[in-house]
């Protein structure tokens, strides 16, 4: 009869675990390559691209500036959603690691088969409890610094894609603007060529000009090859950062605002640097931890008892009740493995946090300074390039009437579409390093009315 019943017991057990059958690993794949991925609250999120009214969905119809482009990467990033789930089981071991531990209960049953005799019974219940509830503030504080902790480091990666995001949806615009003036450029050429291909033909055009001509349209040609290869590649970024399929359709703003430097004041910033950025918090929490973690261990070095209590029955049916008490000998380890290695855990702490602050506050100077230097060459080659092209305007019209040579006018019209392009490269360099300015504060420190 008792082995019938436990056998069905197991049986039973059996049926229920096939029953909780794991959905299968590729569920809403298909939904998730066609874009529709779902939107993971975050207040990073809200603060960069904030949500009016009940509509979820990304804005594919209009023009997101490089913020909002941020904002929905935090939303819907497939990196971050890998790193959220890993974070999640990080959480989950915290939890685990903070409650008491279970009792043990052990039974036995021993049946005599060659005489006529009473059933041996034998129950014990076990349990560690006294360390741990001795322990178990330290063990909380340390669950809830980690808890913590693992929030800060979302934040920080949530910030810190929301960045890489925002710095290719800025090479994407600036790059559709370098586009724009290469494939004006090479218009201009082979008109330009067709035309000359038709005089020379007629015999009323020199042959070195049309190969001049043709030189340009081919390097024009170059240019913009060479343009649209690096635009691709900036816009599978961003499409990919907001969980978007490769053909969607991706709108961007026109420009980039650029922003005064002026008033930037690095121990401003180093100052709110320190009160604002994640990863530095995450540190702090860890230090928390490790702390609790440190007082735990030096409470454990002490031998505490863990207690048993037994009941059994022999087989002349004598019954006895048991308490048992197993003690650690502090003979040899006393527990000083773990002190040491907490307390170098807490060195390694103190000094990834002093090198981060370091390395910020350097950061920092060199952002400033980086925007301030690209401020300065983009407003003079501004203007440079004003000049250039009243310039290449008269020596065209100088070329056409036989005044100069076509050489003459072909090396300044390359040279102004090269500036051209470069003025576009130095404020995609400026709008790439105040990005990178905000993106080592932590948080964003321009407003829109500075913008320039």
């Amino acid at each position: 009869m008792l082995r019938h019943a436990k056998i069905a017991g197991l049986s039973a057990a059996l049926s229920l675990g096939a029953c909780a059958t794991a959905p299968p690993i590729d569920q809403g794949l298909s939904g998730f390559l066609a874009g529709r991925a779902a939107n993971a609250p975050s207040l990073i999120a809200d603060q960069l691209a904030p949500i009016s009214g009940p509509d979820t969905e990304i804005p594919l119809v209009g023009a997101m500036d490089d913020i909002a482009v941020a904002g929905w990467a935090v939303r819907r990033s497939p990196e971050l959603a890998v790193m959220r789930a890993q974070l999640g089981v990080g959480a989950a071991q915290a939890f685990a690691s903070g409650l008491l531990p279970d009792p043990q209960l052990q039974l036995s049953l021993d049946h005599p088969t060659n005489v006529s005799a009473f059933d041996a019974l034998t129950g014990g219940l076990s349990f560690d409890l006294l360390g741990a509830l001795v322990n178990h503030p330290n063990t909380m504080d340390r669950v809830r610094a980690e808890q913590e902790r693992i929030r800060q480091e979302l934040a920080w990666t949530e910030w810190t894609i929301a960045m890489q995001a925002r710095d290719a949806a800025i090479r994407t615009v600036h790059l559709r603007q370098q586009l724009a003036i290469a494939v004006q450029a090479v218009r201009d050429t082979e008109g330009r060529l067709r035309v000359y291909e038709a005089a020379v033909s007629n015999g009323d055009a020199r042959l070195d000009d049309l190969a001049l001509r043709r030189v340009a349209y081919l390097d024009a040609l170059d240019r913009r090859g060479t343009i649209e290869r690096d635009l691709a590649v900036a816009e599978s970024q961003v499409r990919a950062f907001i969980g978007l399929a490769p053909d969607a359709v991706l709108g961007l703003a026109a420009n980039v605002s650029l922003k005064s430097s002026g008033d930037l004041d690095p121990q401003v910033l180093f100052a709110r640097t320190l009160a604002s950025r994640e990863d530095l918090a995450a540190l702090r929490s860890s230090y928390d931890a490790n702390e609790a973690s440190l007082r735990f261990a030096r409470i454990a070095a002490f031998p505490l008892p863990g207690l048993s209590l037994s009941r059994a029955r022999d087989t002349s049916n004598v019954r006895t009740t048991g308490l048992g008490i197993n003690l650690t000998l502090p003979l040899w380890n006393r527990g000083q493995g773990e002190i040491v290695v907490v307390e170098a855990t807490r060195i390694e702490l103190q000094a990834n946090y002093n090198a981060r602050v370091f390395q910020a506050r350097s950061d920092i100077a060199l952002q400033i300074q980086t925007i301030r230097q690209l401020a300065a060459q983009r407003d003079a080659l501004s203007q440079e390039v004003a000049r250039l092209t009243l310039e290449a305007d008269t020596l065209r019209i100088a070329a056409e009437r036989g005044d100069v040579s076509l050489l003459v006018y072909e090396t300044a019209r390359s040279s102004l579409l090269d500036k051209r392009l470069g003025a576009v490269g130095l404020s995609a360099l400026q709008a790439q390093a105040e990005a990178a300015l905000e993106g080592v504060v932590g948080g964003l420190i321009f407003s829109p009315g500075d913008s320039r």
